[in-house]
């Protein structure tokens, strides 16, 4: 069962994806999943891609991006996955 604290990162991070899938062609979020053989597949990697300045990440915390230039952020692997060509 998950935590209150889960809960709400599961909700949060639900409403952001839902955003950003509204800014496509402008932006995509990329979702890379690890599966070995027979096993489940399991979330690997996320990468958010913008390609104009409308795709761009307004989030104060994050870097400036270079203005109608492809830009990458917010790009994250799973740390057991890590240097498996993720």
């Amino acid at each position: 069962m998950l935590s209150g604290y889960a809960k709400l990162l599961e909700f949060l991070i639900k409403q952001y994806v839902v955003e950003r899938r509204n800014l496509v062609p402008h932006a995509v979020l990329l979702v890379g999943v690890y599966k070995e053989e027979e096993s489940e597949g399991e979330l690997a990697c996320m990468a958010e891609v913008s390609f104009d300045v409308r795709g761009v990440n307004k989030d104060p915390l994050t870097p400036v991006a270079p203005r109608n230039c492809p830009y990458v952020c917010n790009m994250t692997v799973k740390k057991k996955l890590r240097r498996y060509e993720v």
